[in-house]
């Protein structure tokens, strides 16, 4: 075989690995120019209940991939009989917290749940600069409540769409930013949802959690957080009575 075959071999094989590695993002985008308009963060407003929720984020908050009646803050609403004012918006970066949380309409709430990180960490945002901005929003929203929660994901690499050496690139990316995240919420005494540190039960069966773009939840996906959501919230004595344990 001469260099020049050879070549045409390396070449080959290079351009077959990139279309791998390539193709499932660009599906992925594909599906979201529908999936993404279809979702809507989930907001109920019902003055004859008397506690109170705030949700800002990205669009895991907003629920992308599931019927807004099927999301976490829709979860939450149900299971703590409390209105919910959602401002999540698909995309939002740490940094867009603040522009969120500024339309919130109440000076206190009785909980507030938080999920970004994850477009951080796949933009290829500054981590440092998000964890700074997490710093600087968490002060202002301790003015509002009592009861904060805050969850990334899990390892964001296993999502279907990350092929390697991408997929070990956003693993790495998403321990850094947890333990960034874990510490910050440590010094501000907030509750951090560790969904890393639990089995990954949705990169074993991603078929059966993730939406048709392999990167988002589908219902049951969102599902399975929330259970994690409310044993947390159960389990810290700080939160008593959010939650009923039954």
């Amino acid at each position: 075989m001469t260099f020049i075959h050879i070549l045409g071999v390396i070449l080959v094989l290079i351009i077959g690995y990139t279309v791998y590695v390539a193709y499932p993002l660009l599906h992925a985008k594909s599906v979201d120019a529908t999936l993404v308009p279809a979702s809507h963060a989930y907001s109920h407003i019902d003055p004859t209940l008397s506690k109170n929720i705030l949700v800002i984020g990205d669009s895991t908050a907003v629920g992308v991939g599931a019927p807004a009646e099927q999301t976490i803050a829709a979860l939450l609403s149900e299971d703590m009989k409390a209105s919910v004012e959602n401002y999540a918006v698909s995309g939002a970066v740490t940094a867009d917290l603040a522009g969120q949380a500024a339309h919130a309409q109440r000076s206190h709430y009785d909980l507030i749940e938080i999920q970004i990180g994850a477009n951080d960490v796949i933009g290829f945002k500054s981590l440092s600069d998000a964890a700074h901005s997490l710093d600087t929003i968490l002060t202002t929203l301790q003015k509002k409540s009592d009861h904060i929660v805050l969850l990334t994901a899990g390892d964001i690499g296993t999502s279907p769409i990350f092929k390697w050496p991408l997929s070990s690139i956003i693993s790495s990316r998403t321990r850094e930013l947890r333990t960034l995240f874990m510490n910050i919420c440590a010094a501000h005494q907030v509750a951090y949802v560790d969904i890393y540190s639990k089995p990954d039960t949705i990169a074993a069966d991603p078929a059966r959690y993730h939406a048709a773009d392999g990167l988002h939840l589908n219902a049951e996906g969102y599902a399975y957080w929330y259970s994690l959501i409310r044993a947390d919230i159960i389990a810290r004595p700080d939160f008593a009575g959010l939650i009923a344990s039954n």
